[in-house]
């Protein structure tokens, strides 16, 4: 394949049409006189027997009664009850409880997702308390304790 640059040929040159103007009227739409019209119709400008009127919604029938956010499904789907076998006893806890101890006893067997869930749950729900006036069930040494372990995780 030859290359016209290299050969010492001029570069072909490849000439554009003029396209016609597009007519921004409808010539099968006679225009209304100049003093019927009270701006230019166009993009972002709808004729104004188009526009909605005052106090008109442009969502009438809106959101239905009765239906939920995806937060409130959420919130009512944990809140079921669930039977769970646990050491031999059978308990029927929140949907909830039975994904926190999952996370807490997937985290004492070295599981590192679960772990790494846990902490920022854990900072959520203190921030939760914080709001609260309560006092903290914690002794000094398991504050320090959680203090550090908190402390790894931000270093990460």
């Amino acid at each position: 394949m030859t290359n016209y640059r290299t050969k010492g040929h001029p570069t072909p040159v490849v000439r554009q049409r003029e396209r016609p103007r597009a007519s921004t009227q409808n010539p099968l739409v006679a225009p209304p006189p100049t003093s019927e019209r009270s701006y230019e119709v166009g993009y972002g400008r709808p004729p104004e027997h188009t526009q909605f009127q005052p106090g008109q919604s442009g969502n009438p029938k809106g959101r239905p009664r009765g239906s939920k956010t995806p937060l409130t499904l959420l919130r009512e789907e944990l809140q079921q009850k669930v039977t769970l076998r646990e050491g031999g006893r059978v308990a029927t806890i929140t949907k909830l409880e039975a994904i926190m101890k999952r996370i807490v006893n997937d985290t004492l067997g070295g599981k590192v997702s679960p772990t790494r869930l846990l902490f920022p749950l854990l900072q959520v729900f203190e921030a939760q308390d914080a709001s609260s006036p309560e006092d903290r069930n914690l002794s000094l040494s398991d504050q320090e304790l959680l203090r550090n372990v908190l402390k790894g995780f931000a270093d990460e």
